[in-house]
């Protein structure tokens, strides 16, 4: 995949972690996008992009309060 690749050399590049996680979460598969929004949030905790799109990825999980915690921190931003 091309984001794997993109990481392998770049572990922290955070436009290659916030894609992923959003091909992922249109892939249903809402865990793993999480992971990589935790990344890169852990990378850079004011990275609007991952912020909004973790929660995102937690309203389809039906995590409306983390969602909700999330927005508010871009909010805060």
């Amino acid at each position: 995949q091309y984001f794997d690749k993109v990481l392998s050399f770049s572990p922290t590049d955070l436009n290659a972690l916030n894609n992923k996680g959003i091909s992922l979460n249109r892939l249903k598969r809402h865990d793993e996008a999480i992971v990589c929004f935790d990344k890169a949030i852990s990378i850079d905790p004011d990275n609007i992009k991952a912020n909004n799109n973790k929660g995102l990825a937690l309203i389809d999980l039906k995590k409306y309060s983390e969602a909700v915690q999330c927005f508010e921190r871009v909010l805060n931003i």
